[in-house]
């Protein structure tokens, strides 16, 4: 993936059919107008991945999402799907998106992506004062020789 590519991701099936249907015009319209963009579905949105529902999807003043998987494949769009999402859901690991790949949670990696083993979420998040941060910041800008983005520019 190159560093302007857009990726959105698809969580919700099609019980939420504007949940689906937002994040696949984005990327579609970004690719239109030649921006990168890729599709990675997660939780309920490996269902849709998966073809799930979708000819029944439809929003007012939106394309059908079955048009919209039309147009994703056309342009030859790179997708990711959650297989362990798909597990916990008993969806078949099928899609009818040309460029889909089923991969393992740990792959995917997004913030909030809940599947996988339970981590706790003071495993995950840790507090840390400002002071603390523009110390490592410090640390990082004198290790690459110079002040980078994001570094403290006040006093200590």
């Amino acid at each position: 993936m190159y560093s302007n590519t857009l990726r959105l991701t698809v969580r919700h099936d099609e019980t939420n059919p504007s949940g689906i249907i937002l994040s696949v015009v984005a990327a579609v319209y970004s690719q239109r107008y030649e921006r990168a963009a890729q599709l990675a579905f997660v939780e309920d949105g490996v269902r849709a991945a998966a073809g799930v529902g979708i000819s029944e999807v439809e929003v007012p003043g939106w394309p059908p999402l079955r048009d919209l998987i039309d147009e994703v494949n056309a342009r030859g769009m790179i997708a990711f799907a959650c297989a362990n999402c798909a597990a916990e859901r008993d969806v078949r690991r099928e899609s009818p998106i040309g460029g889909l790949e089923w991969v393992p949670y740990s792959d995917v990696r997004l913030p909030l992506h809940g599947c996988g083993p339970i981590v706790s979420s003071a495993a995950r998040l840790t507090l840390v004062t400002t002071e603390e941060q523009h110390a490592d910041q410090r640390a990082f800008d004198a290790l690459v020789g110079r002040v980078t983005v994001g570094a403290d520019r006040g006093v200590d």
